[in-house]
């Protein structure tokens, strides 16, 4: 069986609250010595479709410039905050709250931003952010953007 060194695993997008679980989850991998695994989930705009609807392209060209984008923006970011850090990026296709459950597995940190307004007092758990917290076998730390 192969075993993989733990990590706290951290879900991006391009949200502001996706940056402040970031920079959370890198203050935090630093803290413990631990790698940072940073995980875009992204899915095809076609995934909702019936297969007779869906094109034979490949990726969407729109959807490739959108993770580009936020690997970009992720590692400006990192570069600021922490260039010592072991980082992973992994673009997964697939549903973000089923994805990120699935790499945080057992023992890891998961950490998801919240999904509320900039302004807002009431914290807003998302979809993913509510997924994340139902079904992780680990812990999950849900970040707001406010301070």
């Amino acid at each position: 069986m192969k075993t993989r060194e733990p990590a706290i695993i951290v879900g991006v997008d391009q949200s502001g609250q996706s940056s402040a679980a970031l920079l959370w989850a890198a203050a935090e991998a630093r803290r413990r010595d631990l790698v940072l695994r940073i995980v875009h989930a992204w899915q095809q705009p076609e995934a909702n479709r019936l297969p007779a609807q869906r094109s034979t392209s490949p990726l969407d060209q729109d959807l490739l410039a959108e993770q580009e984008d936020i690997f970009d923006r992720v590692t400006a970011i990192l570069e600021r905050v922490a260039p010592d850090l072991v980082v992973t990026v992994e673009p997964v296709e697939g549903s973000p709250g089923p994805v990120l459950v699935d790499t945080a597995g057992e023992g890891d940190l998961l950490v998801v931003g919240t999904a509320e307004s900039p302004g807002s007092k009431r914290l807003g758990y998302g979809p993913v952010s509510r997924h994340c917290v139902a079904h992780a076998t680990c812990d999950v730390v849900v970040v707001s953007s406010d301070p």
